[in-house]
């Protein structure tokens, strides 16, 4: 019996007319053990965000548009329809199959935000199981040792991280707040672990009262925590819920990370509701001062890696032997090799046309070699003690053609514009996203991905709720750090993609702004290919801070 009939077996029980499901777990975290990996067990689809409609006439995964050619690749498309997710073209296709229809969800797997957005245009109702039943060769569970982050990587001891989130809380007029995300519990507790891949996260929840009293709901035991924090069972938590209301009046829940299913315990138990965003999620997007001087240290070991690989990459790639896969495997190797703990990603290595896949990775299958006067897209990053990196170059395989040599140039100064920005404080994101595309505007040209995202510390290599995006309405503030990473995309033959990351800082005095200012420092110390660079197309700053890179 295939997946679908599985499926739609299942739906006949539930008394509804499709499944909506999105790919996460009950924190909403995007990088999934395979345990969850319900979706990509399902579709094929490998990527790290979807969401699957299925009812019994029809089977539709919808993509954003980094995957535009890597899902009809991994998927079947003689079974599944495939469309991109931009809001109207979701709320359109809803308007025009589900109309006067019944459309269930896993509550354990869906935030309440992403429910009053579907109720917006069909019904919906919460599943009586887990689609996930279906699922008879699901991996088992296992839970990881939690382990400390010690403080000379914090910078800042749980005790004082509690008592400000607490006064966080109780300026929302709230008395205690539900933290589900996984990096906000982690960062909370100084806590670190291995439940997820490429994060170094635990599965686990807590209670935070604004007095800076808590509760830490996991699945394993804990190091020391300071006597304020009460350690219980992460089965507990629901439980708990259900009885909030016996400890407190007022309880903040955010309606954009918490699931439907431990909302509705809180409902149950009959206590006020406050929403509002986790208070954690701003607090740990401005980085300390030891944090931030603990990843220049991370991206100092980054570059001695990079280093080693350059002088590898040079000797190897004439040969003609080389494959996306021997890449992986050596820069993973001098990255071990520098200190780090892991990956912070799986490593995109796109040759030729693979490159075009904005977050291609290899597999024995699709291995390529990499060709004579073709380009590799190499994205990576690492996990060490002292931070999280990520970082994107675009290397020449010999002799660069005239249009490779210009596209890359114009994504170059898409890229040095971001970073040579000066701009008052209170601006967003989706303002200096446009910035940063202006050069390939003006040539037609164009991305569909965000220009940057946010990064934690030694946590999650994507972190909100900072972005340099459409989306990204954030005001950016001095400690944020986000990556800087325009890309052109030419499909069947390459992808371009340069990329690094900043934190944003306040400006000097030496210009006496009429307003204060902001600015960013470049963190990533890896040179460009300059094989790669037309330095006629430059301006003279832009050929000032390119020639600074390429010497650091």
């Amino acid at each position: 019996m295939s997946h679908l009939t599985s499926l739609r077996a299942f739906l006949d029980t539930q008394n509804v007319d499709g499944l909506y499901f999105v790919r996460t777990d009950a924190h909403g975290t995007e990088n999934l053990p395979d345990y969850e990996e319900f979706l990509q067990f399902v579709t094929g689809f490998t990527g790290s965000a979807g969401v699957m409609i299925i009812t019994q006439d029809r089977a539709t995964l919808f993509v954003d548009g980094r995957y535009t050619l890597q899902a009809p690749a991994e998927v079947n498309t003689a079974e599944w329809e495939i469309v991109l997710w931009e809001k109207p073209k979701l709320e359109a296709w809803l308007a025009e199959h589900m109309a006067g229809k019944t459309i269930g969800y896993d509550a354990l797997r869906m935030s309440i935000e992403g429910i009053e957005a579907l109720e917006k245009h069909v019904k919906v109702q919460p599943l009586t199981q887990s689609p996930l039943i279906i699922w008879q060769s699901r991996p088992a569970s296992a839970a990881q040792p939690i382990v400390p982050h010690a403080i000379e990587f914090a910078g800042e001891a749980v005790a004082e991280k509690l008592t400000r989130i607490g006064a966080a809380i109780a300026a929302k007029k709230a008395e205690v707040a539900l933290i589900t995300m996984l990096d906000s519990v982690a960062w909370a507790f100084n806590l670190r672990g291995s439940d997820i891949p490429f994060c170094p996260l635990f599965y686990g929840a807590a209670l935070v009262a604004a007095d800076g009293t808590a509760t830490l709901y996991t699945q394993t035991t804990v190091p020391e925590l300071p006597s304020s924090v009460r350690i219980k069972s992460y089965d507990a938590l629901a439980n708990d819920l259900k009885n909030i209301s016996k400890t407190h009046k007022t309880i903040l829940l955010d309606k954009a990370k918490t699931n439907a299913a431990w909302v509705q315990a809180v409902q149950h138990s009959g206590v006020e509701i406050v929403w509002d965003k986790d208070p954690v999620i701003a607090l740990k997007a401005i980085k300390n001062v030891t944090e931030l001087a603990n990843l220049r240290i991370a991206h100092k070991k980054d570059a001695a890696a990079f280093k080693a690989f350059h002088a590898w990459f040079a000797r190897e790639a004439h040969k003609g032997t080389l494959t996306e896969l021997d890449v992986v495997e050596a820069l993973a190797g001098f990255r071990m090799d520098a200190g780090a703990l892991g990956l912070s990603f799986p490593t995109i290595a796109g040759a030729g046309g693979n490159g075009a896949i904005v977050h291609y990775r290899a597999t024995p299958k699709t291995n390529a070699k990499l060709e004579t006067g073709s380009l590799l897209l190499l994205d990576s990053g690492a996990q060490y003690h002292e931070g999280t990196t990520d970082i994107t170059r675009t290397y020449a395989v010999g002799t660069p053609s005239t249009q490779m040599i210009r596209h890359n140039t114009l994504v170059l100064k898409a890229h040095i514009g971001l970073s040579i920005a000066q701009f008052p404080i209170g601006t967003t994101g989706v303002q200096l996203d446009a910035i940063t595309r202006a050069p390939l505007w003006a040539q037609g040209l164009d991305f569909d991905h965000g220009t940057g995202h946010g990064v934690g510390s030694y946590l999650c290599v994507h972190e909100g709720p900072c972005s340099i995006s459409k989306r990204g309405t954030v005001p950016l503030e001095a400690g944020m750090v986000l990556t800087n990473e325009p890309g052109l995309y030419i499909e069947g033959q390459y992808g371009i993609r340069i990329e690094n990351m900043m934190v944003v800082q306040k400006t000097g005095d030496a210009i006496a702004p009429q307003r204060d200012m902001l600015n960013f420092e470049t963190l990533t110390r890896v040179p460009y290919d300059s094989r790669l660079i037309d330095r006629a197309l430059f301006t003279d700053a832009e050929l000032c801070w390119f020639e600074q890179q390429q010497h650091i």
